[in-house]
């Protein structure tokens, strides 16, 4: 129906009172004008809304009609002036609005169809159009396309006068996406085009990005297609609309949209892809290059794409520098041996390794499972971002999240720092096709993205694929190019962050046995200006708290005792610097101190090894006031037989047998290399 034979919108009118009117054979403005002025002789027509009504209708003022009329009935002004009426849809790579951007714009103004590809086409036509344009009809738009759009272009003009087809054909009784209510609808699109969808567009554009130049021109086809899509669903909901109610009594549709049909220019299009080069894309920021030279040294990661039981394999990459090797694995101990053998810097693995605050345990027998739930923060923070997370503790995760759990916890025990990464959600922040889109074009983009290796050229299984993404976010966590997504309570996600902003760090931590000099070694680098903590200090505080008395022999005991949950211990301490970017801490005694301290600061956490000759080192002790026995006694305590095996962990061991001076001295020359 027509806007003229809109009542609606006018003060105290509602539906009810408009089909009274129209009953009453009232079926325009002039009509009701009439009515109005013969029935009321104080009907001041000049200042009504309908004198209004009719100057916006002359001017296209439909702003006007916009806010006046409920969403369900902007289809009367799009009959009204088809003209102003743009049909609009956007291509991207992928559904996050955080990560994702659009690759390509197509919309339609009567029977003109015209592109915007990103990174070719000019913006100017685009803008140019939707400024014209006052009603756009999209289908889910509100929630997709307009956001998008929004993101790309912060300052254009969208009509508020807004028709969304996802919403506008349930009103007739169509649901599901485009394609499907197209299929009822009967709707024919080109046979080339008959299995190509939003997923398939994403893998066009990878296509085309990488060289297949025709890959853009199909891509225009489809969103072509989209767009004529769009026309055929409204033109069918009018009718619906009309044809079961009682507007098919007294009105006839004035304008169907599918009659100003858009031409895709074939010719045009080919030759636009011809000569254009094709855009360089701006999620391939940091490629290998670039974060080998911000790491600035020789690197090893192993990534594991974990399954849920050793009976499936399991698949393991072992990156050596960009060098690239695959394997499937099946048990936790042939995995272990094998990174005991290859002696990475870092173990990514694909899965998840802690359980959400307050749980206790994976399965649903778990006394906080109505209370705490089944998320983790870092699986809500993606699902805010629009990237699809499975629930941590999911019955068909409950077994996979198990097993890494009990993995990260045996190889940080072996010294090896280890982090929970999200294959699928590092290709999307990087520009990669997810294995599910094609795993072809992801190994294609593995290859793109400056890593060597057989996997491109043999035939390798999806979660090998998998497993070298999961070592690629080890080099983003080293390069320092990462976010940490979650609560450390829980532990963090490291995913990929393409615009990271590091301020300077240098983290120290310093080990040794009894009266090896490390606590003396910390006291210089606190005289340098580094904020001084140390573990013993938080055992102190809790015994304190207990009412204890603070002597060696229950320091000793409560850091055994704590020991049981040693990176909880790690966890109490960072909360005391996590706000400082130079420290030193003072007092590592376990392997997972090591690891803890790696997996919150990468490269910029160095471990510094006190040694000193035994002999000596018990004469330090004597020399404090103790006897020979205190020391032997001292030295056997449990809490003291994991410091050996930190040593092999260091990057930098300090034999202190001399002077202070002379420790002093070479702390320093440490501390300069670490500029």
């Amino acid at each position: 129906m027509h806007i003229q034979s809109t009542f609606i919108h006018l003060d105290k009118i509602g539906k009810k009172s408009e089909k009274e009117l129209w009953d009453k054979n009232i079926l325009s403005w002039e009509e009701y004008q009439n009515y109005y002025e013969k029935d009321n002789l104080f009907f001041d027509f000049k200042s009504s809304k309908l004198y209004e009504s009719i100057n916006a209708y002359n001017t296209r003022d439909i702003q006007f009609f916009t806010n006046g009329l409920p969403n369900n009935e902007y289809y009367r002004l799009a009959l009204s002036f088809p003209e102003d009426v743009i049909f609009l849809d956007i291509e991207t790579t992928g559904l996050s609005h955080y990560y994702d951007h659009i690759t390509m714009i197509g919309w339609s103004i009567g029977d003109e169809y015209n592109y915007y590809v990103n990174g070719i086409s000019d913006k100017e036509k685009f803008k140019n159009d939707m400024l014209k344009a006052k009603i756009i009809v999209t289908f889910n738009g509100s929630m997709f396309d307009i956001p998008f759009i929004k993101k790309e272009f912060p300052h254009i003009n969208i009509p508020k006068c807004h028709i969304d087809l996802r919403f506008f054909s349930k009103r007739v009784g169509l649901s599901g996406g485009q394609k499907k209510i197209e299929d009822e609808i009967n709707f024919k699109r080109n046979k080339s085009l008959k299995n190509t969808d939003g997923y398939m567009a994403t893998i066009l554009w990878d296509m085309y990005k990488w060289g297949n130049k025709p890959s853009l021109e199909k891509l225009i086809a489809y969103n072509h297609s989209d767009i004529e899509g769009m026309k055929a669903i409204l033109d069918y909901s009018i009718k619906e609309i009309h044809k079961n109610s009682i507007l098919k009594k007294y009105f006839k549709i004035p304008y169907k949209f599918t009659s100003k049909k858009s031409k895709l220019k074939k010719l045009e299009i080919k030759e636009f892809v011809k000569n254009n080069k094709i855009p360089f894309d701006p999620k391939s920021t940091l490629k290998y290059n670039e974060l080998s030279s911000r790491i600035n040294r020789n690197i090893k990661i192993v990534g594991i794409d974990l399954t849920g039981s050793e009976e499936r394999l399991t698949g393991v990459c072992l990156m050596d520098n960009n060098n690239i090797e695959t394997m499937q694995i099946g048990t936790d101990k042939d995995m272990i041996e094998c990174i005991l053998k290859f002696k990475p810097d870092l173990v990514s693995i694909d899965s998840p390794l802690s359980l959400p605050i307050g749980r206790i345990s994976v399965f649903d027998d778990d006394p906080g499972r109505d209370e705490f739930g089944i998320l983790r923060v870092c699986e809500r923070v993606l699902k805010k971002r629009g990237v699809n997370a499975y629930p941590t503790l999911l019955p068909s995760m409950q077994k996979l999240t198990k097993r890494g759990i009990e993995l990260a916890d045996k190889l940080r025990k072996l010294g090896f720092p280890t982090i929970e990464s999200y294959p699928g959600v590092v290709q999307d922040i990087i520009g990669l096709p997810r294995k599910q889109v094609s795993l072809d074009l992801l190994k294609k983009g593995l290859g793109k993205f400056g890593l060597k290796g057989e996997f491109l050229k043999k035939e390798v299984s999806h979660d090998e694929i998998d497993a070298i993404t999961s070592a690629i976010v080890g080099m983003f966590f080293l390069s320092g190019d990462y976010e940490g997504i979650g609560d450390l309570k829980e532990n963090l996600m490291i995913i990929p962050n393409l615009k990271a902003k590091n301020n300077p760090r240098k983290i120290f931590g310093i080990g040794g046995q009894i009266a090896s000099g490390k606590t003396t070694a910390a006291e210089i680098l606190k005289d340098k200006g580094y904020e001084y903590t140390r573990y013993s200090q938080i055992l102190k505080d809790i015994l304190k708290e207990k009412g204890e008395i603070v002597n060696r022999d229950n320091l000793q005991a409560l850091g055994l005792e704590m020991s049981k949950k040693q990176t909880e211990f790690s966890k109490k301490l960072f909360e005391t610097i996590k706000d400082f970017n130079y420290v030193v801490i003072d007092g590592l005694r376990y392997p997972e101190d090591y690891t803890f301290f790696f997996e919150m600061y990468g490269f910029d956490f160095n471990f510094l090894f006190i040694e000193a000759d035994d002999k000596l080192k018990e004469a330090r002790y004597i020399s404090l006031g103790n006897t020979k026995e205190d020391y032997l006694k001292a030295i056997s305590n449990d809490s003291e037989i994991n410091i050996p095996k930190l040593k092999l962990l260091s990057n930098n061991i300090i034999y202190n047998n001399e002077s202070i001076e002379v420790l002093k001295d070479k702390v320093y020359e440490i501390i300069e290399e670490q500029k």
